[in-house]
Parts: C-alpha cells; sequence; structure tokens
C-alpha cells in the first residue's frame, strides 16, 4: 500500500547533496515576517547581518516594547525583495553584487521558505507529480537514498547535543543546557523517525496498491515530511535564540571576570593576595573565554543545518530576526484535541492500517479477524497515547505563561532598583562597582524574562503544531 510512498523521495539525497552546487537554487527569497516582535536580541542586539554585504530587509515591524528590544536591520536593501532575483543582492542604488555571504531568517516566514525551496519537499513533490511514471527500481533508490540522507543529519545533530552537554556548568546554566539539548533532541528525533520510514519503505515498494491509493498515501506522507520540516526549523530557529542569549550571559560573566582579575591582579601586586589567588582567578576567566568560543563554534554548525534545511548554502551565514510575539488566541481543548485527532498523521496511519486488514478478510485474502483486531487496538492505543501528549502541551501554556509573568516583574523590580542606584551613583553616594552590580543584576534579570519568553513561545509553538496533527501518537 505503501509503494508510492518511497517514490516520494527519488534523487533526494543527490539534489540535496548538490545544494552548494546550484547557485540557482540555494538562496530563498526573502522572507516576508510581519508579525510583531519580542525582545530577543541577536548577535549582541542587532537583527541586521555583518560586513558591507547587502540583505534583505528585517523581519517584523513594531518590536513589543521592552528594556532590553533590539533594533531592527535596516531597510536600505528592501529592494532586494521586490527585485525578483533572490540569487544576488543589490546594493541600495540597485547595483549588483557576488552572491551574499550574509541572510537575515525570520522565524514566520520559515513555512513558506521551507515550501518553496527545501530540497527533499521540492523532490518529493517531483515525485508525486511522476507518480504514476515511476519504476519500482527508481522507488527503492529514493526511498533508500532518503533513508541516508536523514541518517546524515540526524548524526549532525547528535555531534552538536554531545558537545552541547560538555560546556563548562559553571559558566553555562544547566537548566538552560538542558533546554538547549531537549529542543535538538526533538529535531534528531523526526530524522530518526523519517529514516525508518523511509527504511520500510524500501522494503515494501513492490506491491499491488493501486496507482490511485499510493497517490493518497504519498500526498499524505509528503505533507507530513514538509510539516515536521518546518516544524524541526522553527525548533532550531528558537534553539539558536536561547544559545545566543546563553552566549550573551556568559559574555557578562567574562566581563565580570575580566574586573575581578584586574582588581586582583593590582592586589597582588602589592603582596595583599597570593599568586595561587591570582592564578584561581586567571583560570577562570580562562574557561569562561574558552566556553564562549565553544557556543559560538556550536551556533555556527547549528546555522548551517538551518541554512541546509531551508535550502540556502550552509557557507551563508544566517542572522535571526527577534521572536514573533507567542499568540494570544483562546484554546478550546475539546474542539483543539478533535481537529488534532482528525489531522493526526500517527492515526491517519494506523486507521488505512485498520481498513487494509478489514478489507483483506472481506475480500478472502485472510481467513483471520486477528490481523483487523491488532489494527483497531493498535489505533486505540494510539488515540489515547495522542490524547495524554495533547493534554500536556495544553497544561504547559499557562504554567509558562505564570513563569514569564513572574519574571517580567522580577525584572521591573530590578528595573527601579538600578534607577535607585543610578541616582545614588551620579550623586556620589555609592561606588561604581556597586552601580556596576545593580547594572548586571538588571541585566540579567532582562534575561531571565527573555528566556521565559521563549519557553512560553515554544510551548504555544507545539500546542499549535499540535491541533494541526503534528503531535505524536506513540
Amino acid at each position: 500500500m505503501k509503494r508510492l510512498i518511497a517514490m516520494l523521495l527519488a534523487g533526494v539525497l543527490t539534489i540535496t547533496l548538490c545544494l552548494a552546487a546550484d547557485p540557482d537554487g540555494v538562496l530563498l527569497a526573502p522572507s516576508m515576517d510581519d508579525s510583531p516582535q519580542v525582545q530577543v536580541p541577536v548577535d549582541g542586539g542587532a537583527a541586521a547581518g555583518t560586513g558591507g554585504a547587502a540583505q534583505p530587509a528585517a523581519d517584523g515591524q513594531g518590536a513589543v516594547p521592552a528594556a532590553a528590544a533590539p533594533t531592527a536591520a535596516p531597510d536600505a536593501v528592501a529592494a532586494v525583495a521586490a527585485s525578483g532575483n533572490p540569487a544576488k543582492t543589490g546594493t541600495a542604488d540597485g547595483a549588483d553584487s557576488a552572491q551574499p555571504t550574509s541572510r537575515n531568517i525570520g522565524f514566520t516566514g520559515l513555512d513558506r521558505t521551507i515550501r518553496e525551496n527545501n530540497l527533499t519537499v521540492k523532490s518529493n513533490n517531483e515525485t508525486l507529480a511522476g507518480i504514476s511514471a515511476m519504476d519500482t527500481d527508481a522507488q527503492e533508490f529514493a526511498a533508500s537514498s532518503s533513508q541516508s540522507f536523514m541518517q546524515m543529519l540526524s548524526g549532525q545533530i547528535s555531534d552538536s547535543i554531545a558537545e552541547i552537554e560538555q560546556l563548562d556548568p559553571s559558566v553555562v546554566d544547566p537548566n538552560l543546557v538542558s533546554s538547549i539539548t531537549q529542543g535538538l533532541g526533538a529535531v534528531q528525533s523526526f530524522f530518526d523517525y523519517n529514516a525508518d520510514v523511509y527504511k520500510g519503505q524500501a522494503k515494501g515498494i513492490r506491491t499491488d496498491t493501486s496507482i490511485q491509493d499510493q497517490y493518497v498515501l504519498a500526498k499524505k506522507q509528503y505533507d507530513y515530511v514538509a510539516d515536521q520540516l518546518v516544524m524541526g526549523a522553527q525548533t532550531l530557529f528558537i534553539t539558536l535564540h536561547t544559545m545566543e542569549l546563553q552566549q550573551q550571559d556568559a559574555q557578562r560573566g567574562l566581563e565580570q571576570l575580566t574586573r575581578a582579575q584586574t582588581e586582583m591582579q593590582k592586589r597582588y601586586d602589592l603582596g595583599q593576595v597570593s599568586e595561587l589567588e591570582l592564578l584561581k582567578i586567571k583560570n577562570q576567566r580562562s574557561q569562561t573565554a574558552s566556553t564562549i568560543e565553544s557556543l559560538k563554534y556550536q551556533v555556527k554548525n547549528l546555522k548551517g543545518d538551518l541554512a541546509l534545511m531551508l535550502g540556502i548554502d550552509p557557507g551563508v551565514n544566517l542572522t535571526l530576526s527577534p521572536l514573533p510575539a507567542s499568540p494570544n488566541s483562546k484554546r478550546n481543548y475539546d474542539n483543539d484535541l478533535k481537529a488534532a485527532i482528525k489531522a493526526s498523521y500517527d492515526l491517519y496511519f494506523k486507521n488505512d492500517t485498520m481498513r487494509t486488514a478489514s478489507n483483506d478478510f472481506k475480500d478472502d485474502k485472510t481467513n483471520t479477524k486477528h490481523a483487523y483486531e491488532a489494527a483497531k487496538i493498535a489505533y486505540q492505543a494510539a488515540e489515547q497515547q495522542l490524547t495524554q501528549n495533547f493534554r500536556k502541551m495544553y497544561d504547559a501554556i499557562p504554567e509558562k505563561e505564570r513563569a514569564y509573568s513572574q519574571a517580567k516583574a522580577d525584572e521591573d523590580l530590578q528595573q527601579r532598583l538600578y534607577d535607585a542606584a543610578a541616582v545614588k551613583y551620579q550623586r556620589g553616594l555609592i561606588s561604581k562597582n556597586e552601580y556596576t552590580t545593580e547594572k548586571e543584576a538588571l541585566e540579567a534579570a532582562r534575561s531571565a524574562t527573555q528566556k521565559a519568553q521563549i519557553d512560553l513561545f515554544t510551548a504555544t509553538n507545539q500546542y499549535d503544531w499540535a491541533v494541526r496533527g503534528v503531535v505524536s501518537g506513540s
């Protein structure tokens, strides 16, 4: 029955591995991300790319007001979006330059970009269009190639997870590391799952399933692959924002240690502390600097993975626009659960297995109902598990909203404390060190608010995908 599904990825691996060699296919149109923005700073607070290379205008308009809101990328090269030729960048006066070395990416535009530019999706669409003409040898090759490609991407994400888990816990918040690895683990699970799917397709291609049934099943499979690619890219996008926030936190820690080392050096020169104490603070600073470089390295690698998913040359430097604001739409558990069950990919295929078993019995292909009963039980178990998973996602949102509200209240209090310290410092009532301490406490509070905001956005995004059927029933 799944003969068609294997055809899905004819040429996927071949096309994907040729990514960098096709200058007409590797660049996507600038994302049209027009949603309100959350104040999550990128690359030190700017969403624009680096250097003098021209870029598309920054995604989004109207950032959510906040003390730490980043500045939007300039609109000087908005002509690129209107030029219809994303393979080149345009300067402000319209002059063409070489292939861009940096691109600005927005969250909202990921969905459209994946469906239009991802090479796996494009290959699937071509395979679907020519499904009736494909021979079984080509289908088997496509499934096997796609399996290998998914395994390769899974391995890359696995390596990143392993390296991130080795980051110094004295510099990087272990809870944040856990959050980052969970996000990457979800992306890896997608690749592993689809590798298994394609493995099964390669084994089950030569069947007597009708072309129409093959088309219907393949269409469902391809749509789900596209959905998971979009969700995977969104998860990577969110994870990168979290890692860049952690990088900023580590940078603040480095600045604190630099000041402490300078002070310790002076005290050592005066004979007030031992050489061992000086060496200790120097070592702490060195460890923090090393951790920052590790974070930069991981961010660079993961941006390359994201670029690959978006159909962009992995060598292009990606800068990320701020995350959109979490939607405040009303949620109705009962109605949303019904929609999730109806749209669920897992339940669709378990129901198809049940239907096939029933038809086999009616058509005398088998003389027992055991296969049908087994399929029926499997469907019921999957529906129960999906319901439980959906409930967890539903309940997670108010919890994240509570955590965000508390973090924002803490930030507001710290802002008042800082304002008071600033006045005292101007009047000479407190030292510069005391003033700096309050300033750093405010920056840390802002960072905590931004992290809570990302957690809330993540929970809401996962719930929205669940309503669309992208939620596990296993």
